[in-house]
């Protein structure tokens, strides 16, 4: 049984961690997170209640080559109950040249999510739209598959565009979103 066939029967939220750097740029995003990722999730799956938990906490550095984020928000996920964990980081991740914007791992469901790939425009809305698409992927992982209708109609705009979507060579990474290039010029 996996977590979206138990919604049926288990009225309560999805409580979906959010681990953030404590400086400026990640722990103000991190409380955008909390405000406004309920709404967007229940807007695409209606049929649960979303709940945020915010905790600021000083991330370890990480590369494609290290999951420590993954496995601190592995720890913390366990730890506190929750669903999921996001991490947010100001530390820019790259993979073959382009800048990362975020990895997921459907096996733990842990996501990072790095602000540099992002740019500076519309930094909150995009993050919001990445991180419900990432949490949307991981709760419906299994079902529908990702060709189907259904899937397409759960896709959220910002996928599109300087955003896009890969699978990773790697054990532990599911999903990979990468900004273009000319995000990576942002990034140095």
């Amino acid at each position: 049984m996996t977590i979206h066939d138990n919604h049926r029967q288990n009225p309560e939220p999805m409580i979906i961690g959010v681990l953030a750097d404590p400086v400026a740029a990640p722990s103000e995003v991190a409380q955008h997170l909390e405000q406004e990722l309920p709404g967007l999730l229940s807007e695409q799956l209606p049929d649960r209640e979303w709940k945020i938990e915010v905790c600021r906490e000083r991330l370890p550095p990480s590369d494609m080559r290290d999951a420590e984020m993954l496995n601190l928000a592995t720890e913390r996920k366990r730890q506190r109950s929750w669903h999921f964990a996001v991490c947010i980081t100001d530390l820019p991740l790259i993979a073959d040249g382009h800048a990362v914007a975020a990895d997921a791992s459907s096996s733990r469901n842990v996501a990072v999510v790095s602000l540099p790939a992002f740019g500076a425009m519309a930094l909150r809305r995009r993050v919001r739209q990445v991180t419900a698409q990432l949490i949307i992927d991981l709760y419906c992982k299994g079902t529908p598959h990702e060709d189907s209708e259904e899937h397409r109609q759960r896709r959220i705009a910002a996928l599109s565009g300087a955003l896009r979507r890969t699978t990773p060579d790697d054990d532990d990474i599911d999903l990979r979103i990468l900004a273009s290039r000319s995000r990576l010029r942002l990034l140095i």
